[in-house]
């Protein structure tokens, strides 16, 4: 019945047919050990459940690559309709300057976990894409909004003229200051979910609340909130909430490759945004001439670190090269590491800890 349930499409013929008589030689074999019965039968179920999760997996994996594939076609066809929609194009240089950020993390690391540990979210390719689809089709919307002079300036600027202004306006510090501001307010507004207001006190009816009434009218406010106000912002409030939740959901959901975040790392996710690739690059590239050292890594690595935040910067290097960093006899990350507890570690590398702490 399994058999039959399972593999019952079409072009499933030869597999229900070799599943079906390797069951069959079971039942009509001369042996009489119940338990040797049971165990061949298990295995063919295990063999089942195996298969069912290879194309389970197979199909997924078709499935996402298709919809990145039909994502990458719609994005390159709006590039070509809207090459002079100003909004667009701001849009789009936005999200290849935030897409660059998470690239220099991911890029040149082998996506898939190391040593039984999954990859954290910052080194993975996977929820980058994840994370660069919720930046541009939700965010971008109310980032535009809140842009408006800086598209407008782009605007005043010939056509042929706009992507450069815009790609360089938005390397300036002072632009990337004011744009840090728009990114905070919409990551709270996005991913942190309201509160209702205090309802408002409801009417009494008789002799008092008819009175109460009348010296209300005598001072009328037309700003006054009322019952049906707070119904109205309660509603409205509900449905930014489920949209809130639908987010988080998407960043957060589980993966076979990478760790997600959890509620602890939002603010890590947040502030990528304030990565300057050019500066974790040159750390990573840093702590890896510091690694060449050997001898010399772990005293020099701990001047190194005055004063920065290098978790980032150790995560990235260490995934792009786990078997300098994390596995055989050297497991440099450990070195460069060792001159601090577990206490000041946890402390000071929160992140790193929690999603590297089983390696260390």
């Amino acid at each position: 019945m399994i058999i039959q349930k399972l593999f019952a499409r079409a072009g499933d013929e030869d597999v229900r047919a070799q599943y079906t008589q390797t069951l069959a030689k079971i039942a009509l074999s001369d042996q009489n050990d119940s338990s040797a019965i049971a165990a061949k039968t298990t295995a063919i179920l295990h063999d089942i459940k195996e298969d069912r999760i290879k194309r389970a997996t197979a199909w997924a994996d078709h499935k996402a690559q298709a919809a990145n594939e039909k994502r990458a076609r719609e994005i390159s066809a709006r590039r070509q309709e809207n090459e002079n929609d100003i909004e667009f194009i701001f849009s789009d240089v936005f999200c290849d300057a935030f897409d660059r950020k998470l690239q220099v993390m991911w890029a040149g690391v082998k996506q898939r976990p190391v040593d039984d540990v999954k990859l954290p979210f910052t080194v993975s390719a996977d929820f980058s894409r994840i994370f660069e689809s919720v930046v541009r089709d939700t965010f971008m919307p109310w980032i535009v909004a809140k842009s408006r002079y800086i598209i407008n300036d782009a605007a005043r600027k010939e056509p042929s003229l706009r992507r450069r202004y815009l790609e360089k306006r938005l390397n300036d510090p002072k632009t990337a200051k004011e744009l840090w501001n728009i990114w905070e307010q919409a990551w709270h507004h996005f991913l942190q979910e309201a509160t209702y207001p205090e309802k408002p006190e409801e009417e009494k009816g008789g002799l008092f609340g008819s009175i109460k009434r009348a010296v209300k009218d005598t001072i009328a406010d037309e700003e006054a909130y009322s019952v049906e106000d707070w119904q109205h912002d309660v509603q409205v409030i509900d449905e930014q909430n489920a949209e809130t939740r639908e987010i988080i959901k998407k960043l957060t959901s589980p993966s076979t490759v990478y760790q997600p975040p959890s509620d602890d790392d939002m603010t890590v996710l947040m502030n990528i945004f304030a990565i300057i690739p050019g500066d974790l690059r040159k750390e990573i590239s840093d702590i890896r001439q510091i690694v060449a050292q050997e001898e010399s890594a772990g005293r020099v690595f701990e001047s190194f670190e005055k004063g920065r935040d290098l978790q980032l910067a150790l995560i990235a290097v260490s995934f792009k090269d786990p078997d300098t960093y994390l596995l055989g006899e050297k497991k440099m990350l450990k070195h460069l590491l060792a001159g601090k507890k577990g206490p000041e570690l946890r402390s000071t590398m929160p992140f790193l800890m929690r999603v590297m702490g089983d390696l260390l």
